[in-house]
């Protein structure tokens, strides 16, 4: 049964997470590559919080991978079967059912690349049965830019439309300092000035882009929101990564800029602890950090007070899965 505005109000939410694995970094050294309900759930249940909305990890296969080559092939069929994402999202249903109980608001992935209508029948036959509370879109792994929404992308956003729920789009550090690229923040803001009836999310809280954020509060983009998940990590990033391209704060104390990001957008910023992203690295990068405890979900909880935890993971958490 779809759990409604009534039946959440007061509870916490996190707001980002992940179920799944990734075949891609089964063969690579990137950590982590996989993560079960029953984790997130205790994550969870030890830091005070009822209900997470959960993602499935991206699929490479169905975007460099595959775009260009036969959709029958041995590898697709072994990776993701020839709807994306079908294999993933509906295992996230199952668990959610058998083992979470219901506890996952489930935000299933989707593919610009083919099976578009394979895909939208899934997705509303899954919505109908009370399964389906956002989607959650993942430009760098489908090869596609995210200004191509109101193009090859149109039907999901039709479907958002109809049924009253937002899309959460994935934003990369990358395309943030070069200005362009798959995952841009600055998309993400165009869709929201474009369609206003359509409520959309700029994961990783855009990584603190200067000009998207002056441009969301000059252009009072109330359907644009922001999640800031993982936080520490973030932090960590924007302290090591210096650049005139993000606002300036000072990220080596998280609680302040935790302040200044509730301050700029206090009815339009979530927290989620992108489990297990929370803590992500390149096994034989020996440059990269490691200490993971420095980052986990008690440590990302610990910075926000309890009347921030309440607007950021409860007032507004509800205001984005179900509108204003």
């Amino acid at each position: 049964m779809r759990l409604t505005r009534e039946s959440l109000t007061g509870c916490l939410i996190d707001c980002h997470s992940h179920l799944g694995f990734s075949a891609a970094g089964l063969y690579s050294d990137k950590y982590p590559n996989c993560y079960d309900a029953v984790s997130l759930l205790s994550n969870l249940e030890n830091n005070g919080f009822d209900y997470a909305i959960v993602h499935p990890f991206p699929s490479y296969y169905c975007g460099d991978g595959i775009v260009g080559q036969e959709k029958n092939n041995a590898l697709l069929k072994m990776a993701y079967e020839q709807i994306p994402y079908a294999l993933q999202n509906r295992r996230i249903i199952l668990e959610n059912h058998e083992i979470a109980k219901g506890r996952l608001l489930f935000f299933p992935m989707f593919s610009l690349n083919y099976a578009i209508d394979e895909q939208i029948d899934i997705l509303k036959k899954a919505y109908k049965e009370g399964d389906v509370y956002g989607l959650k879109y993942y430009s760098d792994a489908d090869a596609n830019e995210i200004n191509q929404m109101l193009t090859k992308g149109k039907r999901f956003v039709d479907f958002a439309i109809e049924y009253n729920i937002p899309i959460t789009f994935h934003t990369s550090e990358m395309a943030m300092m070069s200005g362009g690229g798959l995952s841009n923040a600055m998309d993400v803001l165009n869709l929201a000035k474009e369609v206003p009836t359509l409520r959309v999310g700029a994961a990783h809280m855009a990584h603190f882009s200067k000009r998207v954020l002056s441009l969301s509060k000059e252009l009072r983009l109330t359907n644009l929101f922001f999640d800031i998940s993982p936080f520490l990590h973030l932090c960590y990033i924007r302290n090591l990564n210096r650049s005139n391209q993000v606002v300036e704060l000072d990220y080596s104390n998280p609680k302040s800029v935790i302040e200044y990001v509730i301050d700029e957008f206090p009815t339009n910023v979530l927290w989620g602890s992108d489990m297990p992203f929370n803590f992500t690295c390149n096994l034989e990068n020996r440059w990269h950090n490691k200490d993971y405890e420095l980052f986990s979900y008690k440590n990302n909880v610990a910075i926000l007070s309890e009347a921030e935890r309440r607007r950021l993971c409860s007032e507004n958490a509800i205001e984005y899965l179900f509108g204003r």
